[in-house]
């Protein structure tokens, strides 16, 4: 049975997020008839008002024009490419980088004036299309699901707050795991405005979050005396659900909801936007969205799952040898950007690293948070274990 949408009805998207909001509005632009449910009062009500980012590596297509090729207006949001950052090993060498072109984009999030998701709702509501906010979507309605992360399944916690400061715009990244096991620590200042965050992915870490928050603050002031911290306001949250990725092929699932996150890093929104744009185009010709998945978006999903693996592994020399070549590459995107697409090693680790992460999910199999989202004519059996099948993304 194929994960398809018929044509000739009222297409309902449960999730008005940065996937589900991406979907309607290309349906929309085709002239398909399309209907939001959401459960919170305002797209990104969920979340912290903050300043996240957006990866330019997976593809050589710069946000920007990126955006303009998926419809969705970027001048609805604040976003701000970025070519100069720095990064600090495990023994405390700072490495200032410059890349030839953005590396990422900083972009705000939240349901406040500039966030992207308040910016996606004013793009859809301007095109006429229904929102039904404070409307949780019941089980089966959907045809498309993109209803956001179940904590329970999440890889990463992250503890953190926002902040002001006269500090000039900076962003820092710590790897060490004395700060953030095996994960990473970050500071981003926007115009005054300041994120700083400690992400875990060490189960037996999480309860410590707070603290490492503390240490992490300490070591990002030593290599930034000038750093004043006013107006502190929590922020945190966890992202990353394993247990979405294996449950995802099930139904017609986008975004964080289906597991489609990085899961080395912790981006997500280029694809959250990507799978809302590329499902809509599923349900608009009529492809059976599974392969559509298959071909663009899990290969890179499975690549991630692998670096994560080998990452995990990582003794601190290596995370030093990682920072310092990092720092001597001459285009850093584009060294990246191999290894976020399908090599030898991630075909020869994946069934290896499938049945790894596949165990520590088992518990959540079947549960009610991953079943019954969308309609019975959009449900798939279960991904098989192995390799993966050939995909059209390259090497």
């Amino acid at each position: 049975m194929q994960a398809e949408v018929h044509m000739e009805r009222e297409i309902v998207i449960a999730g008005a997020g940065v996937a589900g909001l991406t979907a309607a509005i290309n349906l929309k632009r085709a002239g398909r008839a399309v209907r939001v449910l959401e459960r919170s009062a305002a797209s990104g009500a969920q979340r912290f008002p903050d300043w996240d980012a957006v990866e330019n590596w997976t593809s050589l297509e710069d946000l920007p024009r990126f955006l303009e090729r998926i419809g969705v207006e970027g001048t609805r949001f604040r976003h701000a490419g970025q070519t100069d950052f720095s990064v600090i090993d495990p023994y405390g060498r700072r490495y200032d980088l410059r890349t030839p072109r953005p590396f990422f984009y900083l972009i705000k999030r939240g349901a406040v004036d500039g966030g992207l998701e308040h910016g996606l709702q004013a793009q859809a509501e301007a095109m006429g299309i229904p929102i039904e906010y404070g409307t949780p979507c019941p089980p089966g309605r959907a045809d498309i699901w993109a209803g956001g992360t179940f904590g329970q399944g999440s890889l990463v916690v992250s503890a953190g707050f926002t902040f002001h400061t006269s500090h000039p715009d900076w962003t820092c990244g710590i790897v060490d795991a004395r700060l953030a096991p095996r994960a990473y620590a970050y500071v981003v200042i926007v115009e005054g405005e300041g994120t700083l965050a400690t992400l875990v992915t060490e189960r037996a870490a999480r309860r410590e979050a707070n603290a490492l928050l503390e240490r992490a603050v300490t070591v990002f002031q030593q290599h930034a005396p000038a750093l004043d911290i006013r107006d502190r306001h929590r922020a945190g949250g966890s992202g990353g659900d394993l247990a979405a990725f294996w449950q995802g092929r099930r139904e017609f699932v986008i975004g964080e909801a289906g597991g489609y996150q990085d899961f080395l890093w912790g981006f997500g929104i280029r694809h959250a936007l990507t799978t809302g744009y590329l499902a809509a185009q599923a349900v608009i010709s009529g492809q059976d969205w599974q392969q559509v998945a298959d071909r663009e978006i899990r290969p890179l999903v499975r690549a991630s799952l692998v670096n994560r693996w080998l990452y995990d592994r990582m003794p601190p020399w290596g995370y030093a040898r990682l920072m310092r070549h990092f720092a001597g590459a001459p285009d850093l995107n584009t060294l990246i950007s191999r290894w976020y697409h399908p090599r030898r090693i991630h075909r020869v680790l994946w069934p290896l690293v499938a049945r790894t992460y596949q165990r520590e999910t088992a518990a959540l199999a079947g549960h009610e948070r991953y079943t019954n989202r969308t309609r019975p004519a959009t449900t798939l059996p279960a991904e098989p274990d192995g390799p993966p099948a050939p995909s059209a993304v390259a090497d």
